[in-house]
């Protein structure tokens, strides 16, 4: 009985453990993954986005690196929020062969992303775009990919 009642227990918890609070938090937490790395792989889509069960990412063959990113604007009306994030792009031009959206000289970006509540949960719709990867996460990636 101990049992059923701990695999309910950890099943409810994994379950909702994404189930971000705000708006603002789900924004923040979606980009910690992304600039991480994380749309590079298979991921679990319904953890921060709002999707089809039949939903699949494409695969990417070039990404953006980005130096450095902040959220500008933080509007929300009811369950509708809109963040606006400026990125800072990494000169690509040192990055000969690479798999990178070119940025020779750097640059930046104004991005916007669309967060919505979905049952009791904040959620993004999907970015589209190539992936936004960190440098530091691409170097590290680079490192044990050699």
């Amino acid at each position: 009985m101990m049992k059923i009642f701990l695999g309910i227990t950890l099943l409810l918890f994994t379950s909702v453990s994404h189930a971000w609070p705000d708006a603002r938090q789900a924004l923040d937490e979606f980009l910690k993954f992304e600039l991480n790395g994380g749309r590079l792989s298979s991921w679990d889509f319904k953890k921060y986005l709002v999707v089809d069960k039949e939903f699949e990412e494409p695969g990417w063959d070039e990404i953006h690196l980005v130096q450095k990113h902040h959220v500008v604007e933080f509007t929300c009306k009811s369950e509708h929020c809109l963040g606006r994030v400026e990125v800072v792009f990494e000169p690509t031009r040192k990055y000969v062969g690479e798999q990178l959206v070119p940025h020779p000289k750097g640059g930046h970006a104004l991005l916007r992303y669309h967060i919505v509540k979905s049952g009791k949960q904040w959620l993004l719709t999907h970015p589209g775009g190539q992936p936004l990867v960190s440098t530091t996460a691409y170097q590290h990636w680079k490192a044990k990919h050699p």
